[in-house]
């Protein structure tokens, strides 16, 4: 596999007592008021692009045995409905599996790994994503089926204050001509728009996008994060590759 990303998602910082953190002696007490403890309910986050698992068997059992992230996303897995049985059976770790296969050429596909340390089975569900206003524009609908996305909802015991689940969005795109980049970006925004409609509870949920974008620099990130209060997390052009929480 390449070289995996690890995306931490509280920062380190030093605590004098469980559930606080340390405040400088020149911080008024005013301050030390609004001075928030770090949080251990946000998932931990991690996601590399495989270039294939079907020859990468014991790096990816390895890399999720010895992982304690609580999401897991790989892309490229090369997954195709007819070698995914065999795949799934050779993995043995303690995350529960989701994946979309690619069925029309060689290349793609996605796999998220959900740790059961963080959620079970139970509280995972695979949301499937139809809005028919995608598609029709045939235009739209080419940039679409290029497209590749998984959508889960997570409803672990933990969650921050003010989420009611987890929403993973994990997207693959190939590289993008200078003339899809626009559209492509917005149907990146619709998706995240339709997954986020069907998470029900009272709060929102906490969104996560990541994935390969490939053509980075084409996408419109920036619009994505904005549209959908998100925060990009990763931003390494070079590896061609987005995480946004």
């Amino acid at each position: 596999c390449t070289p995996m990303e690890r995306i931490p998602t509280a920062f380190n910082q030093q605590r004098t007592a469980p559930g606080t953190i340390s405040v400088p002696p020149s911080t008024t007490a005013q301050q030390q008021q609004i001075v928030q403890p770090p949080t251990d309910r946000l998932p931990s986050i991690a996601c590399t692009n495989a270039r294939s698992i079907c020859n990468k068997i014991f790096a990816t059992n390895a890399l999720l045995a010895d992982s304690q992230e609580s999401i897991i996303c790989i892309t490229e897995t090369w997954m195709t409905p007819s070698n995914k049985t065999t795949i799934l059976g050779q993995i043995n770790a303690p995350y529960t599996i989701f994946t979309r296969e690619r069925d029309a050429m060689r290349g793609g596909g996605i796999l998220v790994a959900i740790s059961n340390a963080y959620a079970t089975a139970a509280q995972c569900k695979v949301i499937e994503i139809t809005r028919p206003a995608l598609r029709d524009n045939e235009e739209q609908k080419a940039l679409l089926d290029k497209i590749e996305y998984l959508a889960i909802r997570i409803k672990p015991t933990r969650l921050p204050r003010g989420y009611s689940s987890c929403l993973v969005l994990a997207v693959y795109a190939p590289v993008w001509s200078g003339t899809d980049c626009a559209g492509a970006s917005f149907l990146l925004q619709q998706l995240v728009a339709e997954a986020a409609s069907a998470c029900t509870g009272s709060h929102k949920p906490l969104i996560i996008v990541a994935g390969d974008f490939n053509g980075l620099k084409g996408l419109n990130i920036g619009q994505l994060c904005k549209t959908h209060d998100l925060h990009q997390l990763l931003s390494l052009i070079h590896i061609s590759q987005g995480i946004v929480r």
